[in-house]
């Protein structure tokens, strides 16, 4: 069941290709004043490149958990990339479609969200691909993303053109709490614990948003750049916030307006999918 192979990842310094795909790139994110600088740009799914290639994740020894179809062109399983090794390995082969790979705290599994006919369930697998894992949830309502806060204390979306965020228990099913609905499916968890996400009022209204997880309160900061719904919480309390090609930061900590950080279209990024932050790195994936 595991694969393994060497795999490009940055060798080059993309500047003009065409992607028909998705494709997944890695920059060094430093602080500038107030900002960021981008440096170092690598493509690291070469392997896979016009493919479609989504939902990282990164895992606490600093490798990637991503969702590809290079190993079945008409399926989505996870693969892991170790960065630093330049290497792929396959964590899932199963008929159906997974989504949203996170490592769960024992770091010897991860969750995430199936994609079968029947609908979708929340399902966690071992990392070492010794078992088919368990379900954590069945028969959800089209469940779209998730986060998690502590093991058995997840925020999920879920509703087919609802999107509702939902607060799940896992230990005591009674602590279950319906939210907001219109939620992006960017969620955050900042440094305090608490949600930072987006909420769509209308078209031409979308805030970010606070949720405070012990006094269930909620924030308002902004609305967001160009009304976009791709955000990515960074550790010195900020939010990077992606429209198009161009990435914005927003700081949580002050009154802020939302300024621009880099626009990526140098690089041949045009369309950013989705943002994450972690340790000084910058992973975006382009929907161009």
């Amino acid at each position: 069941m595991k694969t393994s192979l060497s795999f490009l990842i940055g060798l080059f310094l993309v500047l003009t290709h065409v992607v028909t795909g998705q494709n997944i790139y890695k920059f060094n994110l430093q602080k500038l004043g107030d900002g960021y600088t981008l440096s170092n740009a690598k493509l690291l799914t070469g392997f896979n490149k016009g493919g479609i290639n989504t939902d990282p994740s990164f895992m606490q020894d600093g490798k990637l958990l991503i969702v590809s179809n290079h190993f079945d062109k008409n399926q989505l399983d996870v693969l892991q990339l170790d960065i630093a090794r330049k290497t792929i390995t396959r964590i899932t082969h199963t008929d159906v479609t997974e989504r949203y790979p996170v490592e769960l705290g024992d770091k010897t599994h991860f969750s995430t969200i199936l994609k079968e006919q029947s609908g979708t369930s929340f399902h966690k697998y071992p990392l070492d691909r010794s078992s088919k894992g368990s379900t954590i949830a069945p028969n959800l309502r089209s469940l779209n993303a998730y986060a998690w806060v502590r093991f058995g204390e997840c925020y999920i979306l879920e509703g087919k053109g609802v999107n509702r965020l939902s607060f799940v228990d896992l230990v005591d099913s009674s602590n279950g709490l319906r939210m907001l609905d219109n939620v992006g499916e960017s969620i955050q968890v900042d440094k305090y614990k608490n949600l930072v996400f987006t909420q769509k009022l209308s078209a031409n209204n979308v805030l970010l948003k606070k949720y405070d997880v012990k006094r269930k309160e909620y924030k308002t900061y902004s609305k967001t750049i160009d009304n976009t719904q791709i955000i990515a919480y960074t550790q010195d309390h900020k939010v990077l916030a992606a429209s198009g090609s161009k990435l914005y930061v927003f700081n949580l900590a002050a009154t802020s307006i939302w300024e621009e950080v880099a626009d990526l279209s140098k690089y041949g990024i045009n369309k950013v999918g989705q943002l994450l932050v972690n340790k000084g790195q910058l992973i975006v994936v382009d929907k161009s």
